[in-house]
């Protein structure tokens, strides 16, 4: 479990409001000024976690990073906090091996900047650190920054209520080259979860977007199935509700079907990958049938998994991908051995919005579960 899903499981300390879960209200309208809300964000690059027999005291979270979270309620609060890199609950002397997976300067220890409402905005600089956060009367935002926002790493959250009474929450996550081991390297990468609720109704509307723009393997070797596969899963993104049975589809040949391609640009997008190919000398993108590349990673080293965007009763928790695999085992020395299991999770994203206006519930806004640019 990713510390972002310990958050949200644990609920963040966010006021629930009774009857939420229960029944949706009519939308009346009221004066945005007797509204009271409670907002969250949270926004996570990446968790690692390592496992090694010559090890057994190590605990399976290592760390990770950067990560910000912003708080924002109607009774007052703004708290924003960046830090990087996060290292664990319970070891705080570790990033030094986990930064060796990333290919990111990673310092020795956590720097962490915060503010909270009526103190001045807080910047902290290191060598590849940049850490900021602002508490405002109507504000709160903290960002990250691991690297540079152009070759590195950055996570940003945010609450803001606008002059209409809307309240916004909004989590992102970026990173320019991320490193997965020695096995493979991703570009452009982004989350997003966003989460509004109207200043007057109370209606919360929600956003998520997962998407990685290039996922390098060296030397990796694609074949293409001639034809779409007869069943496709119908994934609920709706925790402790089971998926559907796969639906049954006619195939349909996929472009290109049958060749072998070598160092193919594939990306990701809402867990469907996507090939882009020159086509009459202009890029062309194409969706891939994903069992075929899931197996041509596995084959380079690397088991990749996603989860899918989650409603949750207050806002949204984005998609993530899972990649797991090892690193060969060191020559012999006093300090560990053997080979090491790393499961590393990459872009966590999560906004969450409890809101009422004076006499009414909450509303919520259908499944709200989309994707598409911000």
């Amino acid at each position: 479990m990713t510390r972002l899903t310990r958050l949200v499981a644990a609920g963040i300390g966010i006021a629930a409001v009774p009857g939420w879960m229960l029944g949706i209200a009519p939308a009346v309208k009221a004066d945005s000024a007797s509204a009271a809300y409670d907002a969250f964000a949270n926004a996570s690059a990446f968790e690692v976690s390592i496992a090694n027999p010559s090890l057994p005291a190590l605990p399976a979270l290592v760390g990770g990073g950067p990560e910000a979270d912003a708080r924002q309620s109607s009774s007052g609060q703004g708290d924003a906090n960046a830090s990087t890199p996060y290292t664990g609950d319970t070891v705080p002397g570790v990033p030094g091996v986990a930064g060796a997976l990333f290919g990111l300067p990673v310092p020795p220890f956590p720097f962490i900047a915060s503010s909270t409402r009526g103190t001045p905005p807080v910047r902290t600089s290191y060598p590849g650190v940049e850490l900021t956060a602002r508490s405002d009367d109507f504000s709160t935002a903290a960002k990250a920054v691991l690297g540079s926002d152009g070759a590195g790493a950055n996570a940003s959250a945010r609450v803001d209520q606008n002059s209409a009474g809307d309240v916004v929450a909004r989590a992102v996550t970026e990173a320019s080259n991320l490193q997965i081991g020695a096995l493979m390297s991703l570009s452009n990468f982004r989350t997003i979860a966003e989460t509004k609720a109207d200043g007057f109704t109370g209606k919360i509307t929600r956003f998520s977007s997962t998407s990685i723009g290039g996922i390098d393997v060296p030397g990796l070797v694609l074949r293409l199935p001639e034809q779409s596969p007869g069943k496709a899963p119908l994934p609920v993104p709706i925790p402790g509700v089971p998926n559907q049975e796969p639906l049954d589809l006619p195939p349909f040949p996929v472009p290109m079907g049958g060749t072998t391609l070598s160092d193919p640009k594939i990306g990701l997008r809402e867990g469907t990958f996507t090939l882009t190919q020159p086509v009459d000398g202009k890029p062309q993108t194409f969706a891939l049938p994903t069992q075929p590349v899931l197996d041509a990673f596995k084959a380079a080293g690397v088991t990749l998994t996603y989860q899918s965007a989650s409603q949750l009763p207050k806002g949204i928790s984005s998609g993530t991908y899972t990649f797991r695999y090892t690193i060969p085992a060191p020559p012999p020395n006093s300090g560990y051995n053997g080979p090491t299991d790393v499961i590393q999770s990459t872009g966590a994203a999560s906004a969450l919005v409890d809101f009422a206006v004076a006499g009414q519930a909450a509303t919520t806004g259908g499944p709200g579960v989309s994707a598409g640019p911000a």
